[in-house]
């Protein structure tokens, strides 16, 4: 295991080095995703918080503090699905909402998505990129990016709106999304047309199961949680059928032609470990998520980079587009491995 947590180490501190490498990239198209207030940071700290806290590094929530304060003093943007992922860093670094900054921030973003932000006809939180809203639009990411965040602040606060709002999200994008054939899910839903987006995307599948797994991590007695759970269940036999023999699994899952990808693959590893030991998933899956973990374990580079995962991946319109996506090294495949990795060490 020391090994292991020296290749955590190395990711972690990989992470931050490029984040202070590129802090004024905001412009720069190459690097952009390491210095904006928005999803993909947001995904990178939270695997930072939990790779601190496995191995009792306080310095790295520090200077993930001075990214977040340097950012706030500029005004960290608008309010969208995308950017409250970042919140995961704030909550963090103050959980019982005592600093007036960081808790004035949570609740304009609380407002927004209980109140603000408009619904879909099924009553979904539309996914917004940056800047470019699709009002009509149910997109996998936005659990992870933003229902997840509901779900622990309610829990923070005892608020059972914010608990009863973070499952009724989490239900409704896998009832549109789940392709009831395959028992995979696309990357988005037309809730207007009445018809999926895309393919069925690997990081897609990977947004669904880590979000099941962290939703319910935070409200253990939800009463829609059987549902939940067979779905989810359904889905890790589906995905187990589709491993590859070296552990990994595809950018478009059921498309053998498609190129093998880190992310979908430490995502799932993530939410096998992670819902055994919370007692959600059935440790059958065990085997599959281990293999899985060290797929992904020989593709980090002495640096700490995690090879071989795709870029930031809007829906495409076809398969051509999905496998077109190139690789690069990326803060939310980063902070995903941090999870992963995390969660192996006893």
């Amino acid at each position: 295991m020391s090994e292991v947590s020296e290749v955590l180490d190395r990711v972690a501190e990989r992470t931050l080095q490029l984040s202070r490498e590129h802090a004024g990239a905001e412009s720069d198209p190459v690097h952009w995703r390491w210095a904006r207030w928005d999803w993909s940071m947001g995904v990178a700290f939270y695997g930072l918080c939990a790779a601190a806290t496995k191995r009792g590094n306080e310095a790295w929530p520090e200077e993930m503090r001075q990214w977040i304060d340097a950012r706030l003093d500029k005004g960290a943007g608008n309010l969208t699905v995308n950017s409250t992922a970042v919140l995961h860093g704030v909550l963090h670094l103050d959980p019982a909402g005592v600093e007036l900054r960081y808790e004035r921030l949570c609740r304009q973003y609380d407002h927004y998505l209980l109140y603000a932000q408009a619904r879909t006809p099924s009553g979904a939180i539309p996914h917004a990129l940056t800047g470019q809203g699709y009002d009509d639009q149910i997109w996998a990411d936005t659990l992870f990016v933003s229902v997840v965040y509901l779900a622990r602040r309610g829990a923070l606060l005892g608020d059972v709106r914010y608990s009863e709002e973070a499952v009724r999200q989490l239900l409704v994008h896998m009832t549109r999304l789940r392709d009831d054939a395959s028992r995979l899910y696309f990357h988005g839903w037309n809730d207007v047309l009445g018809k999926p987006l895309g393919q069925l995307w690997g990081r897609g599948n990977a947004w669904i199961a880590v979000s099941v797994v962290e939703i319910l991590q935070y409200i253990p007695d939800a009463p829609e949680k059987g549902q939940i759970l067979t779905m989810l269940h359904e889905q890790l036999e589906a995905l187990e059928r589709l491993q590859a023999e070296n552990g990994m699994w595809r950018t478009v899952l059921d498309r053998e032609e498609s190129y093998q990808e880190t992310s979908v693959t430490v995502g799932i590893a993530f939410a096998v470990a992670k819902g055994i030991r919370l007692g959600l998933v059935d440790p059958r899956f065990a085997g599959m998520g281990r293999k899985a973990l060290s797929a992904v374990l020989e593709r980090i580079d002495a640096e700490g980079n995690v090879r071989e995962g795709s870029s930031g991946t809007a829906i495409q319109d076809d398969y051509e587009g999905y496998n077109a996506i190139p690789y690069d090294v990326t803060p939310f495949n980063q902070g995903l491995t941090m999870l992963a990795i995390s969660e192996s060490l006893d």
